[in-house]
């Protein structure tokens, strides 16, 4: 029997792969967030802070090890837009977290009061539904 070790499991939870495949659950999750709130007007504040904590984490250890194992240079080289692609990924990723996290904490003092925030603020649950998978789209694309 062959153990696995530290820097093939780092290697395998930081591929492209993975990544993709985490960022996907993550997009399901979120919009299944959204959509229970909206359409069956149940709000979890700890799972919604839980996932966003998760992904967040991810995120910094995903990018952190990209950049300091040269992935992004290799990928810089082989694509001519990367840098164009890459700042308007981070930027769709970044509105798309601001706005999860400005949400997922407004939502429980409506919910407490028997209200549902993402009708109420239907602009707000919309652009987070269109954000969301854009930010994924775009993280696939570079």
């Amino acid at each position: 029997m062959r153990f696995v070790s530290y820097t093939e499991t780092m290697e395998f939870v930081m591929s492209s792969e993975f990544g993709r495949t985490f960022f996907l659950l993550g997009t399901i999750v979120v919009l299944a967030i959204v959509w229970n709130g909206y359409y069956e007007n149940r709000f979890n504040k700890t799972r919604a802070w839980t996932i966003i904590a998760v992904f967040i984490a991810y995120m910094v250890s995903f990018l952190g090890y990209r950049y300091f194992t040269d992935h992004i240079e290799v990928h810089m080289s082989h694509q001519p837009l990367y840098t164009i692609l890459a700042a308007i990924h981070g930027t769709i990723s970044l509105t798309a977290i601001v706005l999860a996290c400005s949400i997922f904490a407004q939502a429980p003092a409506y919910f407490a009061r028997g209200e549902n925030y993402f009708r109420i603020h239907e602009l707000r649950s919309f652009f987070l539904v269109i954000l969301w998978p854009l930010a994924l789209i775009s993280g696939l694309l570079i």
